[in-house]
């Protein structure tokens, strides 16, 4: 512990280890080793070891303070810690290569149900106890040295049981939503307008003002040349893209601007595409870029709140695969184009096309 090794003012040496254990996590320690003398206090013994510094090792062990006042410890055995049923604070693990160099022939059963001593080279340690069922059942509420006592309060045991059943629980956890995505969801509640046709229309959640939106047009007019020229080297695929950008005019998902249209500031949004050729609905999408950065720095995306994830976890849509014999899918087609944008707002949803080149952008 990276305390201890302060409090002792040992010489750090650079080490790059990880340290492993349940579940096969790592845990990454602070890049120190140091060499550590350990003596007895009860006996001759000592032995120099190489550990590890980590920052924090458990909490303090045992976790509640145990009532031995009836085990009836021997008054000759030298404990190596005369106080262990205290709560106290560990301050170094010792490997199983030396723990089973510590052990020493002997040991002393107290009673049915108690912890037995075992005798160590660095005095007479207590361990175990319970009976096979009491262990199983303090096992299973995952709680650390639980062993120690022979019985536990029913609060306490109540306690941990419930701890144990809060980390094993599947159930959807409370959501905590940051402050944008509240204001978001009451900007949807207040500004989101639905038609008879099912369709709704939403303004957008603007966090800040839009005039932080530098020259977006020189970029967009780059990016569509690079993407004509592409196209012009694939006839297909430019046939698959023209096609797109027609359906989405006949839609009315998509209108021309006026020409003598005074809008200010104007953001356009660069776009590609997308292909996907084992597909068995779309093959190509066509993906509108709002996170391009204009002249200011800023780009749609930044002057736009972040709403909240509504969609159900991943685990939770696979165990309802499962769960019952038949599964039923759904595909909305062209979902997300049936939220509309307020006429408002459209100058902030600005695209260059054009079909062929001889045509003006």
């Amino acid at each position: 512990m990276s305390r201890l090794a302060n409090q002792l003012q040992l010489r750090k040496c650079k080490s790059f280890m990880s340290v492993s254990g349940i579940g096969d996590t790592g845990y990454a320690t602070d890049g120190f080793s140091v060499d550590v003398l350990l003596r007895s206090h009860c006996s001759e013994y000592s032995s120099l070891i190489s550990a590890v510094v980590a920052g924090n090792i458990t909490d303090l062990q045992p976790s509640f303070c145990l009532d031995v006042s009836n085990w009836n410890i021997p008054c000759n055995l030298s404990l190596a810690d005369p106080e262990f049923f205290r709560p106290q604070r560990i301050d170094l693990l010792i490997g199983a290569s030396l723990f089973y160099e510590l052990l020493c022939v002997g040991q002393v059963q107290l009673s049915a149900g108690l912890p037995l001593l075992q005798k160590t080279r660095l005095g007479w340690v207590v361990c175990g106890g319970g009976s096979p069922v009491e262990r199983r059942s303090l096992v299973a509420t995952a709680c650390k040295d639980v062993t120690k006592s022979p019985s536990l309060p029913d609060e306490r045991l109540d306690c941990l049981l419930r701890q144990f059943w809060e980390i094993e629980d599947c159930s959807e956890p409370i959501v905590k939503w940051t402050k944008e995505e509240l204001d978001c969801e009451a900007h949807f509640v207040q500004h989101s307008t639905r038609f008879k046709s099912g369709a709704y229309a939403v303004r957008l959640p603007l966090k800040c003002s839009s005039d932080l939106l530098g020259e977006s047009y020189p970029q967009a007019v780059r990016r569509f040349l690079s993407l004509e020229r592409k196209l012009s080297r694939h006839p297909p695929l430019k046939n698959q893209y023209a096609a797109f950008i027609k359906e989405y005019l006949e839609l009315g998902h998509m209108s021309a601007v006026p020409a003598n249209a005074s809008l200010t500031p104007q953001y356009f949004l660069p776009h590609h595409c997308v292909l996907k050729e084992d597909s068995s609905t779309t093959k190509l999408r066509v993906v509108f870029d709002g996170s391009a950065a204009t002249t200011s720095g800023y780009s749609l995306n930044d002057v736009l709140m972040s709403g909240p994830v509504i969609q159900p976890k991943l685990l939770h849509i696979l165990l309802r695969f499962r769960y019952h014999r038949v599964a039923i899918t759904g595909d909305i087609c062209k979902m997300y184009r049936c939220v509309r944008v307020f006429p408002e707002d459209s100058h902030l949803q600005c695209i260059l096309w054009r079909d062929s080149t001889q045509d003006e952008l």
